[in-house]
């Protein structure tokens, strides 16, 4: 059991080295609901997501430890008036052991109506000049589309 501990530590380690790093968002498809948006009084619905940095083989890379995501939200939901879109708990998400915890609040309450097929995409990148901006993909996107 030790020796099949250590050699997974040591596929995560090469890992790092040969550049097989990826961005995973769980859940992979967010789809808030249309019912709950409109009946959540103002700014009470939130949404929350992890950013895991990974290798191909699905290992989270726990050595990637307080590194920082600029996230930002990209496009409006077309369907409110004026549009909007959700804002990030902090424009800057912290990686603490290859795992990232984003928490949207999307804009909800008197006159807020969220129409079903609305969508909104949220963009994830290594903040610049860090090393995990060396190792990881230039982005990450997942799109939240209103579901009924």
């Amino acid at each position: 059991m030790l020796r099949a501990q250590l050699e997974r530590e040591i596929r995560k380690v090469r890992s790092g080295l040969v550049h097989d790093v990826k961005f995973v968002v769980s859940p992979a498809s967010l789809g808030s609901s249309a019912a709950a948006l409109n009946a959540a009084g103002a700014g009470t619905f939130k949404k929350q997501f992890r950013v895991h940095v990974q290798n191909a083989e699905g290992l989270i890379l726990d050595y990637f430890n307080n590194f920082d995501l600029d996230v930002a939200g990209a496009g409006t939901f077309a369907s409110l008036t004026p549009p909007t879109n959700p804002t990030i708990t902090s424009g800057t998400v912290s990686v603490k052991h290859g795992i990232a915890t984003v928490e949207a609040v999307y804009s909800t309450g008197s006159g807020k109506v969220y129409t079903v097929g609305d969508t909104i995409a949220f963009t994830f990148k290594a903040k610049t000049g860090t090393i995990l901006a060396d190792f990881a993909p230039a982005q990450i996107v997942v799109t939240d589309t209103i579901v009924a």
